[in-house]
């Protein structure tokens, strides 16, 4: 009964302790990444990237193996490559440890070859680029951290020069979006940009790219296709290339381009000119449209027309980097649609002609004002919902093609979210359950924790700056990766089992026909009882947070196979979603996300205060209203013989003297509760406190440390051992804590404070308690032993001191507890 007493006096008053002052700095000091972190995912990877080979595809397609020996591999990763570009040897060298010590095994390079200069031929790539790429690859290289390349993105193509002859082009500020598909003087230089990135010799390690294992993955380019809008916002001079194509698409179709429109019924539009050999092609968001008739018949040429544009681009630039020896493997499309019910599974069947699939997908804080795509401002508004209430806007909610792997090349919860901390363990979560094979945060600022990610060329109002918005280098992020990393890449949430299997066959896509399961984010599960707020799908996008989905393009007719237990997942009615084995739960009416795992156990969201979470080898109690907290084996033993775990909280993290108010504003014609963002503060960031208490059925752990924000020892914890469990309360400071099995003569609470000290120490047959701060008066004195037994209690009567007899007390080492309403005082001290 004793031990009960203690555990409730610990569970509710060290958390009373820990609510004193509500935040706490996080100011990570110099790392030099010495070998006394406790916390150091370096041994992850391997001893150097493309140790055991090149990265390859599984027999199947479906995942990564390396060609050495054919293990397969995931791939926990980031954006900020060309951030190096900017950084001196030794901080690129940092820039590598610190991401594998997160737990990062893959970096993406989000580049463009083409020329810069107006003296440059077309066909030349940028030889910085190239360098900055060769420097990136090595030193990443020896770190085991991968490294993907993106090639091509028409976004940084600042300046297009007359020499390049593309037709209406330059046309003020227009992108050369779209125009690759339909140029082949455009094509055939990208060819020879990547041909000359890949044969270039290193000269930071003396090998070709082409030949370098290190070098994982080549994307074509980024965020272009031809069923986004951008393909309808061409200059007007390159419209009429396009119109020529399609003019001849048709002709080799129909025999004419009179035959063609006979076909459609005589239906013609303007711009349509047969005799000058060009047709006009509808505006894209025609195609988002439910058709009939004529219409219907002659979009569904347009459509085919774009993906054989698109296909022939992908098969054209794969065939030709093949046959150059390339063994890296190729990724064409990232990009979205103009409508993911309608035109997304055309977007995504044309790049299967490449080894592996992708999407950019961001949770976005639907934040607005002036400058808002890039900085945060004071003035400016945000939503800034927690996901865990909006499931059906995940970003790894993908319908992923079959014997292709898929990657989420560009993600993340940017600024001014305030929930960034679901951010990691939910897709650590839902990508292990979905078998997504690489997930890139975008974007790494710094080659740490970015120390001041402000704008500080500007002056705001008040002294203030911008705040960037495009930076993971902060605690709620890029801090909360190593729990998660390891979760990710060690398996420990195990792929689940295909929920939903869905076959079409190309003219149905063609036709744009509405396929059993979109990526559209229209649903409200809050609202809608069951189909999507389309009506038009027969699953709902909550499918995805049960298990796997999968497509197939080559299918003869349209058709789905669905597991018999996915109707059992998902509970409109109390709005909860559980995976089809039952270990990861989704409560999103309350905004909580639990797993119980053997390897790994927890949650994320908003916790109810007075509830204790259970879970098959620990429980979880607290008091933050919104936190994650994983608990991790590290040493690959199940958590109840596990002799080394991590226990990582997440809260919230905001620039000191960051202020806000509740507002509602306009988002892009739609009144939205939110805030409006009145000061961006300063460094240092401040996080919310830690109140959370863990009891775990472990034998073997017998110490509890915290850790600082670079992993290294900061102090014990106290662990309480109760009959069957054992019991730690968490400093208010934590974010990472370690248990194991290393022997420990004291678990301690802190061992100096400000309200009273004990005298002698040590002592032996007599001790004395002497009072310093007043408010101690008429609380309670408990002193228990290192096992967390009581061996003394008694009122504080007397203002000034206390006289106890110890005689009795074996030698050992003691706590002095005293519990007032408002706080917890310890002091440790040692009976000969």
């Amino acid at each position: 009964m004793k031990i009960l007493v203690l555990i409730q006096f610990f569970l509710v008053n060290m958390l009373v302790c820990q609510g004193q002052t509500t935040t706490w700095d996080f100011n990570p000091a110099h790392d030099d990444f010495s070998s006394g972190a406790l916390l150091d995912l370096r041994e992850l990877n391997e001893q150097y990237a493309g140790e055991n080979g090149f990265i390859e595809l599984s027999d199947d397609g479906n995942f990564f193996v390396t060609s050495g020996n054919k293990k397969p591999i995931r791939f926990w990763a980031v954006n900020g490559a060309t951030t190096a570009n900017n950084m001196s040897d030794e901080e690129l060298t940092d820039f590598a440890r610190f991401l594998a010590k997160t737990g990062v095994n893959m970096i993406r390079y989000h580049g463009s070859l083409h020329p810069k200069t107006a003296y440059s031929d077309l066909s030349q790539a940028d030889q910085t680029e190239i360098y900055n790429i060769q420097r990136v690859v090595a030193a990443m290289k020896k770190e085991g951290i991968y490294t993907t390349v993106s090639v091509y993105y028409t976004h940084m193509v600042k300046e297009i020069f007359p020499s390049w002859n593309i037709p209406g082009y330059p046309d003020g500020d227009k992108k050369l979006s779209g125009v690759i598909f339909f140029h082949d003087g455009l094509k055939e230089a990208l060819k020879n940009w990547i041909n000359q990135l890949l044969n270039a010799p290193n000269p930071f390690t003396g090998i070709k790219l082409k030949d370098e294992p290190a070098l994982a993955i080549i994307q074509i380019h980024n965020e272009d296709g031809v069923f986004f809008y951008t393909i309808s916002n061409v200059s007007n001079g390159f419209y009429e290339v396009i119109k020529q194509k399609f003019c001849q698409w048709l002709t080799d179709k129909y025999g004419s381009a009179e035959n063609a429109i006979s076909a459609w019924n005589n239906l013609t539009i303007d711009g349509d000119s047969p005799v000058d050999g060009k047709m006009a092609l509808y505006h894209i968001y025609d195609a988002t449209l439910d058709l009939s008739g004529n219409k219907a018949k002659r979009m569904f040429d347009q459509i085919n027309f774009l993906y054989d544009a698109q296909e022939n681009f992908y098969k054209d630039i794969y065939t030709f980097l093949k046959a150059s020896g390339c063994r890296q493997l190729i990724n064409g499309s990232n990009w979205k649609t103009a409508s993911a019910t309608r035109l997304l599974d055309a977007e995504r069947a044309t790049a299967t002609v490449t080894d592996v699939m992708a999407v950019n997908r961001y949770y976005s804080p639907d934040h607005t004002g002036t400058n808002s795509s890039w900085r945060i401002d004071p003035g400016h508004y945000y939503a800034g919902k927690s996901v865990l209430m909006n499931p059906e806007k995940l970003p790894v909610n993908i319908k992923q093609p079959a014997g292709h792997p898929f990657l989420v090349t560009e993600s993340g919860w940017n600024l001014p979210h305030k929930y960034q901390a679901e951010g990691p363990f939910l897709v650590s979560v839902f990508t292990s359950l979905t078998g997504v094979d690489a997930f890139y945060w975008f974007n790494a600022s710094s080659y740490t924790y970015d120390p001041n990610p402000y704008y500080y060329w500007t002056n705001l109002p008040g002294g203030q700056h911008p705040l960037s918005r495009w930076t993971i280098s902060i605690p709620g992020q890029m801090a909360l990766f190593p729990a998660n990393a390891v979760i990710f890449r060690k398996g420990y949430i195990g792929e689940e089992d295909t929920s939903l299997i869905e076959f079409r066959k190309k003219e149905s896509i063609l036709a744009r026909n509405i396929p059993e399961i979109s990526e559209e984010i229209s649903f409200d599960p809050n609202r809608d009882e069951y189909l999507p707020a389309t009506g038009e799908t027969p699953f709902s996008p909550l499918t995805y947070l049960t298990g796997k989905v999968i497509v197939n393009y080559s299918a003869s007719k349209d058709s789905s196979w669905h597991s018999p237990l996915l109707d059992g997942s998902i509970d409109y009615v109390h709005k909860k979603v559980i995976n089809l084995s039952g270990s990861v739960e989704w409560d999103f009416k309350k905004g909580l996300c639990t797993v119980n795992t053997p390897y790994f156990q927890g949650l994320c969201g908003f916790p109810e205060p007075d509830n204790e979470y259970i879970f098959s080898d620990v429980t979880i109690r607290s008091k933050n209203t919104y936190v994650a907290v994983s608990i991790v084996s590290l040493d690959g033993k199940p958590l109840a013989t596990s002799g080394k775990i991590l226990v990582q909280t997440g809260t919230v993290y905001r620039p000191t003297g960051w202020a806000e108010t509740p507002a509602t504003f306009d988002n892009r014609g739609e009144m939205t509760e939110g805030f409006l963002i009145q000061n961006t503060g300063t460094m240092p960031w401040q996080a919310e406190n830690t109140k959370v208490t863990i009891r775990i059925k472990n034998n073997f752990i017998m110490r509890a440390v915290r850790l600082n924000e670079t992993g290294y020892y900061d102090k014990n914890i106290m662990i309480i051992n109760s009959p069957e469990e054992k019991i730690i309360t968490l400093p208010s400071n934590a974010i990472y804590t370690i248990l194991d099995d290393t022997p420990s003569a004291v678990n301690n609470l802190p061992e100096e404070n400000d309200d009273f000290v004990i005298f002698p120490n040590p002592a032996s047959d007599k001790l004395q308690l002497i009072i310093k701060n007043r408010e101690l008066l008429n609380c309670r004195l408990e002193i228990i032993d290192t096992a967390g037994r009581k061996v003394y209690e008694q009122k504080i009567n007397n203002p000034d001191s206390i006289e106890i007899d110890s005689g009795t007390f074996r030698s050992g080492i003691y706590f002095a507890l005293i519990r007032s309403k408002s706080l917890l005082s310890s002091c440790k001290f040692v009976i000969k």
